[in-house]
């Protein structure tokens, strides 16, 4: 994608939408703007628009992803899934920065202990696991201790 200059509150994103039943792999065009007024998000694409309520958006993730994708459910009533592909990591964190400071709630997010419903799709919180080691981590003699306390017991 080539980098535009825009508005703060607009981001040329691809669009996949669908039924999570039924997927949709085409990817579209369009430049997402926030519409601070109605709290509801257009995607203007070459020939037409559609207006995203933000009411109607749920399961985004709390943490923001890694990457240029945000997945989350764009409409519960009738089951649709949206992905948005940014430019960048940094669209994504300025779009995402927005949504979640002016435009939803926190009901309206799912957390790292939560799981999407459809695909078994779930956020990851990088923070809880870079505190736990693993025995990877662990020098061999800690491992051994470990194991021989196991033992004795």
């Amino acid at each position: 994608m080539t980098v535009e200059k825009l508005p703060p509150n607009e981001f040329i994103v691809k669009v996949r939408r669908g039924r999570i039943d039924r997927p949709v792999y085409m990817k579209r065009r369009a430049v997402m703007i926030f519409n601070r007024d109605q709290k509801d998000i257009t995607f203007s694409y070459d020939n037409c628009c559609t207006i995203l309520k933000a009411k109607l958006i749920s399961q985004v993730p709390w943490s923001p992803p890694r990457g240029c994708t945000l997945r989350f459910m764009s409409d519960t009533r009738n089951e649709e899934e949206m992905i948005l592909e940014f430019e960048s990591h940094e669209k994504l964190m300025e779009a995402f920065s927005i949504l979640k400071s002016k435009y939803l709630e926190r009901s309206q997010f799912v957390f790292s202990t939560e799981l999407h419903s459809g695909r078994g799709l779930h956020t990851t919180n990088v923070e809880n696991r870079m505190e736990r080691p693993t025995d990877d981590e662990a020098p061999p003699m800690a491992v051994e201790s470990r194991r021989s306390r196991v033992k004795k017991r």
